[in-house]
């Protein structure tokens, strides 16, 4: 007797489109997948996925399996299908005609009260209809089986099934972390030593001489050595530190001021280039952040 199978055309698109023969023998062995498929035919369909697996196919998706080797192809595709399907029904000889139209044509080119209006015809799609009354017709695919055998066609867009377009590397995200063990015993000794040489002439009743010099390069070498900076981020630092100690940097005029002012702007420019040190911005633009909140609320 012909037979009415429905099943879900969208679901095997998304299995088809997503998942590897890889993923698809793990989630049959974990018992994720397969659950309705009988002893025989999920032992077939392991035994096809280790023959694609040991042809070097794993790491392909499932529509592009289906292209290459379309015999295996065809009997996956009806196990996917068979796992999906919502109902099935057997149809008197005289709805099969009102049901043909239905065997190569998709869901979505009719409406679901076009496809619930054919149903409804036929007295022995009653339970069929009860089965799918919250379901989307047009996630659905259907097949009319005059034989025991039921072959589910491949999708009409098999070739444009293509995967979702993998996102743009971003590289390794960096946090910023406090430092912690000889770092930061390393950076607590720098910093010591950079306040140091600046208090002490303080200390002893004289102006220091050149604060940019000395103490401003040991904080400096702290810091850099505490967010663990890399060569840019010294090099950055570096200029920096060499313009604020140039002469003409502090008396010069604005025309002999202007080279040094390209220093600097190139200073800041490798220090921006490091990413440990826009680790270190975001944290505190972040913390600041939350500080502002809090004390909104």
């Amino acid at each position: 007797m012909p037979k009415l199978i429905i099943y879900n055309r969208k679901q095997v698109a998304e299995v088809l489109r997503l998942w590897t023969p890889q993923k698809l023998a793990t989630e049959l062995q974990m018992g994720n997948f397969g659950a309705t498929l009988e002893t025989h035919e999920a032992q077939e369909l392991g035994q096809l996925l280790q023959e694609w697996l040991q042809r070097a196919l794993a790491v392909l998706t499932l529509r592009d399996t289906l292209l290459v080797d379309p015999r295996r192809g065809e009997r996956v595709h009806n196990f996917i299908c068979t796992t999906t399907t919502l109902g099935c029904c057997t149809l008197s000889a005289e709805s099969v005609q009102t049901f043909l139209p239905l065997k190569d044509i998709e869901a979505e080119n009719l409406t679901s009260k076009q496809i619930y209006a054919l149903l409804a015809d036929d007295p022995s799609t009653l339970n069929l209809l009860s089965n799918l009354e919250q379901t989307d017709f047009t996630e659905l695919g259907f097949v009319l089986s005059t034989e025991d055998k039921i072959s589910y066609p491949f999708p009409p867009d098999l070739e444009t099934l293509l995967p979702p377009l993998p996102k743009a590397y971003q590289g390794e995200q960096i946090q910023f972390e406090q430092p912690k063990g000889w770092r930061r015993i390393l950076v607590i000794i720098l910093a010591l030593l950079g306040l140091t040489t600046f208090l002490l002439p303080l200390i002893l009743g004289q102006l220091p001489t050149q604060p940019a010099g000395l103490p401003l390069g040991l904080l400096t070498l702290a810091l850099l050595v505490g967010i663990r900076s890399g060569w840019l981020g010294f090099a950055g630092a570096g200029a920096i530190w060499f313009v604020a100690n140039l002469p003409d940097f502090r008396y010069g005029s604005p025309l002999t001021l202007f080279p040094t002012l390209l220093l600097l702007f190139l200073g800041l420019f490798l220090l921006a280039l490091d990413r440990h040190v826009r680790a270190l911005g975001a944290w505190v633009f972040a913390r600041r952040a939350n500080g502002l909140s809090k004390n909104n609320v």
